[in-house]
Formats: structure tokens, sequence, C-alpha cells
């Protein structure tokens, strides 16, 4: 007799072990549900047209703020249009009104998006033109403040049109830091003329930095060129001892500084000044340093200069000064004696580029006082090229003198 097989149970497969589940939660007594979590309600299920309305309301939302970013931009952009045109008209009244409006307006904005995107820079823009129109109200501790960062009281941009302009044009150029550096400079610079000590205490500081402090410039080097600017104006004997000290300067990094420093040197106009840039000729490290001081030393002293600007026009190495050198001794009071200094430089020099160079300064000099040198060089010149140029620029001054040499010439 065979034994009767005896059957294990077997777990139902899991496709049927949830209807079983659900099964018994169904027949289950509600109170023990009840007793066991009391709070717990089944959360309903989202229908289908919820679920596809819920991308549609983001981007709803999306789009009005992107309305509401652009409707915000387009305002500023009317606003600062408008106030960009009280200026061009002189208006400046109105026009610091429009910009302070503006400023407040972008100012939220560029918080939020820490100082990034096109609000950022149109808010660099509003603050420097209406600190320039208060500039120019004369209202010059409202323009400070203004540049500085600081809230205004209102009914400050009233007053009275100066003739002081920090910026010429239209705002319409890019305002970068150096643009805000110089006007507060100038505006110190202003305040300081006007009897203000505070200023002229924080002019004479910033401009005495620029000769003092070792090493590289911070990032206030901008505003201490406006400072050597302002000085310059305010205490000319002052001014002087502090642009010789930076003059004396050689790291690297004050190229800038000691450029401000031969500008405002040889535009002063004042023959002490103009002396203090016969050391830099030669001795500055820079060479657009040098090849400035050329410049403004040719113009300010032609007669003291002529010694040192002869030699760079022989030696220098690089063209451009060579250049640069020649053209100074041109300059002159007296156009017979830029014309005797330009011979001596062709007679003694062997660079062709050079001597070119001579002949076409000599016929530009007033009073035709270059004739007679370019009437030699036709005469006893060996070169070919050079010869021919002389002839050329002979013609081009017209003189009887050229006219009756080049007859002569054509009839040999």
């Amino acid at each position: 007799m065979s034994p009767i097989p005896c059957r294990v149970p077997v777990a139902p497969p899991a496709s049927r072990r949830r209807p079983l589940l659900w099964l018994a939660l169904a027949l289950a007594p509600a109170s023990a549900g009840a007793q066991a979590r009391p709070d717990v309600r089944p959360e309903p299920r989202p229908d289908a047209d919820t679920v596809r309305a819920a991308p549609l309301a983001t981007a709803g939302a999306a789009l009005a703020e992107l309305q509401t970013q652009l409707q915000a931009h387009a305002q500023a952009d009317s606003l600062f249009r408008e106030a960009r045109s009280a200026l061009v008209a002189e208006q400046y009244e109105r026009a610091a009104v429009l910009f302070r409006l503006l400023r407040e307006q972008l100012r939220d904005q560029v918080r939020e998006r820490e100082g990034r995107g096109a609000n950022g820079q149109m808010l660099a823009y509003a603050t420097y033109w209406e600190a320039f129109a208060l500039n120019r109200l004369g209202n010059l501790h409202a323009a400070q403040a203004v540049l500085e960062g600081r809230d205004i009281p209102a009914g400050t941009v009233q007053g009275r049109p100066i003739g002081f302009s920090p910026k010429g044009g239209t705002p319409t150029a890019e305002v970068t830091p150096v643009d805000r550096q110089a006007l507060q400079g100038r505006i110190l610079a202003a305040q300081a003329r006007a009897g203000d000590r505070v200023a002229e205490g924080r002019l004479l500081s910033s401009a005495t930095t620029a000769a003092t402090d070792p090493g590289c410039p911070s990032s206030a080097e901008d505003e201490r060129i406006a400072a050597l600017q302002g000085v310059a104006q305010l205490a000319p004997d002052t001014a002087l001892r502090i642009l010789v000290r930076v003059l004396r300067r050689r790291e690297p990094c004050t190229q800038q500084l000691r450029r401000t420093a031969v500008f405002l040197l040889g535009a002063s106009g004042r023959p002490d000044w103009g002396r203090e840039l016969l050391p830099v000729l030669t001795g500055d490290p820079d060479l657009e340093v040098r090849k400035q001081a050329v410049l403004f030393a040719a113009n300010a002293l032609p007669e003291e200069s002529a010694p040192a600007l002869l030699e760079l026009a022989l030696t220098a190495d690089d063209e451009g000064m060579r250049r640069a050198a020649t053209r100074g001794l041109a300059h002159g009071r007296r156009p017979q004696d830029a014309a005797r200094r330009l011979g001596q430089l062709y007679d003694q020099s062997a660079n062709g580029g050079v001597r070119r160079d001579v002949l076409l300064l000599l016929a530009d000099l007033p009073a035709k006082a270059g004739v007679e040198k370019l009437m030699a060089v036709v005469r006893t010149e060996k070169n070919v090229s050079l010869r021919r140029v002389a002839v050329e620029q002979l013609v081009r001054t017209k003189d009887p003198r050229a006219l009756a040499l080049l007859e002569e010439i054509l009839n040999r």
C-alpha cells in the first residue's frame, strides 16, 4: 500500500499575494483599524486632470514672473532714456531727480541678483550720472554722497549751474570704475577750492599716497590719479613736490601714476615744472612714460630738451622713440631754430627713416623756415630716394626759391 502524499503548503506567488492582502484588510473590522490608528486618513489620489494641470500651473507662474521682470526692465530703460535726454538738454535738476528714481528702482533688483546682469550696469550708469548732474548744479556734498553709496535728503537737487565738467559728452559711453574715481577726485578738488578743509585733507592725503605707498598701488589707484590732478590746481607748490616723488617710483605697476605726473608737469606751462621732465627722457624704465615725456618736454622747453632729444633720435633702439624725438625737435617758438635742429639731425643720422621724417617736418615748418635745408638736400644728397622726397616737399611748399631751383635742375 503506497503512502498517502503529504501536501506542504506553498506560499502563493507575488501576483496572488496582493489580492489576498487587500481582501484581508477589507474583511478586518473597522473598529480594530480605528483603535490602532485613529488619526490616519487615506490620502485622496489625484485624478488625471489635476496631474496634467500641475506643469501648466508652474509654467504659468514662471511666465508671469518673466513678464514682471520684462515690464520692470522696460520701465527702467524708459526712465533712463528720459533722464539722459534731460542731461543732454542741460536740465540738470530734472536729470538728477530722474536718475535718482532710476537708482532707487534698480537697487533692490540688483541686490537680489548680487550685482549681476544688465540691471547692475544700468545702476552704475544711474549712480554716475546722478552725481554728475548734482555736481553741475553745485551740490558737491550730495554728489559725493551718491558716489559713496550714501542716501541724500530730498530737495538736494536744487542749485545753480556751474561751469565745471568732470566728464564731457553725452551719457552713452560705458561708465567704468576709472570714471567714478575720477569724478570723485574732481568733486573733492572743487570742494577744497571752495574752502572745505575736510575735502582738502582727503585730497592731499590721497595724492601723497601716490608717492609714498610702497609696492604696487591698491584698487584706489584711480582715485589717487584724480587726486594728483586736483592738488595740481589747488596747491601747485605742494603738487610739484608730490609729482617729483611720483616720478622717482620704479615699481612696474606704477606706470599710470608716472604718466599722470608727466602729463601734469608738461601741461602746466611752467618752465620750472617742465625741467623735472628732462631726467625722465632717458631715466624712466617704461617706454611709454619716456615717449610722453618727450612730447611734453619738447613743448615746454624746446631749447633745453634739444640735446637729449637729438641723442634719442640718433641712438634710441625703439623706432617709435626715434620718431617721437624727431618730431620733438620740430617744436619751438622760433621756426628757424626748429629748422636748425632738424638740419643737424639730418646731417648726423644714418637712418633713412629718420632722414625722411626730417624732410617731411621741414616742409611743414611755419614761415617756410625749412625751405633752405630742403634745397640743400636737393643739390647735394647722393641718395636718389631721399633727393626725390626733398623735391616733392619743395613743390609742396610753393616757395618761389624752390620753383627757381627746380627750373635750374630741368635746364641742366
